[in-house]
């Protein structure tokens, strides 16, 4: 070691420094530092001059020289600081510096100094000794926290990432200086910035710091605007944050009260909804993870050790619909990476599936205006129907509550989500009483006279949209049922499911009449389909022999009569006969007749304001031979009624309503 080469760093002319320094540097890299020369001229007593040079240049005036000697510090510290010596004055002239240092890359070297001490201190060092493990970071624990809050505090993204890496492990006593820079920080506009600090707030919540989670996600906090970091953290446009972010949710949900669950696994679908694999994975992992944390406390609890056992009924409901007619409809669902294979998971999302859907529903409109956030809540409802199958029963009306708002929105994707959800929906529930309660209200929109308003027009294609998809779904359950019973589709009435019961059938089709009644044109497309669904999942009920047909059969015959003088009414009339196993004319000489008697049964005022009743009677007198009606009213007293209701046309005899009954009273 040249002792004249140490003493020229510490002249007095600034010139002369710098060159001697930079020459101490190649001597370093090219001599003392090389293995085959460090076993003659490196020394314990060589090392302690390099050191104390380095940390005493530190303080020079010359910005180069400061440079300069925290290169050498950085570059060599595991092999000068292997023993654990002097890095209590390595520790006191690094706080100083940091508080006095008004070089911005300078503090961004000096924490590149604090990481690397952090880092070999931690796990780099083969000695040891009470410096050099992990008691080292107890010892200076305070120190690097100063540092790194005045890093944290710089508004350049690299300093910001390099403090957010040098939080150590053991640093929960002293957190509290930089946990609100760090949640701070996870609102940054540099990635990079935002998934360390993400990662950094996870290492401090695993050592204690349990308290942050709440600061993150209580919607009761106003420090830094949190109640709403995570789920802009869980939509954020960077994979890499919402990797970060799914990572670190487990540690979040185990180290923090039991009462952040619901959210932290809501956060979890969320992130499942990602079209980015990796996020999917880690998020899915996560969830395995809080959920087997769960068990295991309720094993430690009651002592039961067969969890493995647990779910089976939702295993049965699990299997996503994969009959002919609903293959390739779920282009949305990604089979190898979404799938929770684990029962035990699936069984902790039902326990936990009540309290999701509360946050749910209770956040549903927040984020509103970023269609990220719609396109996310979409999602979630579409996973947790898709896990809880025939459990999500209990959650149907809310589910479609949420559904109908998301059902106009302007983006295609969601739009398309929307629908495919709502096919699930039918398929594993059957929301009884939600049907019921569509049906009138649509009925008393349409009969309010106000249904050429705007939003009247979007509420009511809205319902009438899920309703067919609903309907889809139900068919799709149909189908599977006689995939595994192997019964045909062509199979006689008898062999035929009707999820849907008589009430509810009579009251859609009702609906649909009403459709037609108050001419809602701009309905009429949606109802051709969704009337097709309807019949195909009704259809045992609608080719039911009956004398009775006041309701179901009678309303559709209505509905096609009218249907067939619109666009493709010819083809809808097509597809119901083809669903029903019959043809329009055999369909029309059963039940004609009936119609006909049903509609002579209303209120005159009634066939007064709606001139489509008598347009029906006449399609029909003109498409049905006369003795094919009477012998379809002789076993119920037609003629009687057409009869008395001629009687009570004298008043008129020139109406429409009195010569139609003349021609059929011939």
């Amino acid at each position: 070691m040249d002792d004249k080469l140490i003493e020229a760093c510490k002249v007095t002319s600034s010139f002369q420094r710098k060159k001697a320094l930079e020459q101490l540097v190649k001597y370093l890299d090219d001599t003392y530092f090389v293995a085959s020369a460090a076993a003659e001229t490196r020394t314990i007593e060589n090392d302690k001059k390099i050191i104390h040079l380095a940390i005493n240049t530190l303080d020079d005036q010359i910005e180069r020289c400061r440079t300069i000697s925290l290169n050498i510090l950085i570059k060599h510290y595991q092999s000068l600081f292997k023993d654990g010596n002097d890095i209590s004055l390595l520790a006191e002239k690094l706080e100083y510096r940091m508080i006095n240092e008004e070089t911005e890359e300078l503090r961004m070297e000096i924490m590149k100094l604090v990481n690397a001490i952090i880092v070999g201190s931690g796990t780099g060092c083969t000695t040891e000794t009470p410096n050099t493990s992990s008691e080292l970071l107890l010892k200076y624990c305070e120190k690097f926290m100063t540092m790194i809050k005045i890093g944290l505090g710089d508004r350049n993204y690299e300093q910001v990432d390099l403090c957010s890496l040098a939080v150590p492990t053991r640093a929960s006593l002293f957190s509290m200086v930089v946990i609100p820079l760090l949640i701070r920080n996870l609102g940054d506009r540099h990635q990079k910035v935002r998934s360390s600090s993400i990662y950094a707030l996870t290492a401090l919540i695993e050592c204690g710091a349990s308290k942050c989670v709440e600061t993150i996600i209580s919607p009761n906090t106003n420090n830094h605007n949190s109640s709403n970091l995570l789920p802009v953290l869980s939509n954020d446009h960077a994979p890499n944050v919402r990797l970060a972010l799914a990572n670190s949710l487990a540690v979040w949900s185990i180290h923090s009260p039991k009462t952040n669950t619901p959210v932290i696994v809501y956060t979890l679908l969320s992130l499942m909804s990602s079209d980015i694999p990796l996020v999917i994975g880690a998020a899915k992992k996560a969830l395995d993870t809080i959920s087997n944390n769960y068990y295991q406390l309720k094993e430690m609890q009651t002592g039961n050790t067969r969890i493995d056992k647990i779910a089976w009924t939702i295993d049965t409901h699990y299997k996503m619909p994969t009959t002919t007619a609903a293959a390739g409809n779920w282009r949305w669902w990604q089979q190898d990476t979404m799938a929770i294979e684990s029962a035990a998971t699936r069984d902790f999302l039902s326990r936990l599936s009540k309290k999701v859907f509360q946050h749910l529903y209770k956040t549903y409109h927040d984020n509103e205006l970023d269609p990220v956030h719609r396109e996310t809540k979409i999602g979630v409802i579409y996973l947790l129907v898709a896990y809880l199958g025939f459990n999500a029963t209990a959650y149907v009306d809310a589910i479609l509550e949420m559904l109908m708002a998301a059902e106009n929105d302007m983006m295609p994707l969601i739009r398309s989500k929307v629908l495919e959800v709502s096919q699930l929906v039918g398929y594993y529930c059957l929301p009884d009483g939600w049907i019921k309660k569509q049906s009138t209200t649509i009925k008393k929109y349409l009969q309010s006279g106000d249904n050429d308003n705007v939003s009247t027009k979007g509420l009511l294609l809205s319902s009438f949209n899920i309703l067919n998809q609903l309907f889809r779904g139900l068919y799709f359950k149909i189908q599977q049922l006689q995939d595994q019973l192997h019964i045909s589709l062509d199979t006689n009435k008898d062999n035929q499911f009707n999820i849907l019961n008589e009430q509810q059938t009579t009251a859609i089709v009702s609906t649909y009449c009403q459709v037609v009644y108050n001419q809602a044109w701009y309905l009429f497309p949606i109802l051709q389909q969704s009337l097709i669904s309807l019949v195909n999942v009704s259809k045992g009920l609608f080719a039911i022999e009956t004398t009775n047909i006041g309701g179901k059969q009678g309303d559709l015959i209505y509905l096609l009569i009218i249907l067939q003088q619109h666009a493709d009414g010819q083809a809808i009339l097509n597809s119901v006969c083809t669903a029903l196993s019959t043809t329009w004319t055999d369909y029309l000489n059963k039940y004609g007749g009936s119609v006909i008697l049903n509609i002579l049964g209303k209120d005159q005022r009634i066939l007064d304001q709606y001139p489509t009743y008598l347009s029906v009677i006449e399609y029909i007198i003109q498409r049905v031979a006369l003795d094919t009606l009477k012998t379809t009213w002789s076993d119920n007293g037609g003629q009687d009624q057409i009869r008395q209701k001629l009687l009570q046309q004298q008043s008129n005899p020139n109406s429409k309503l009195a010569t139609l009954l003349n021609l059929i009273n011939q």
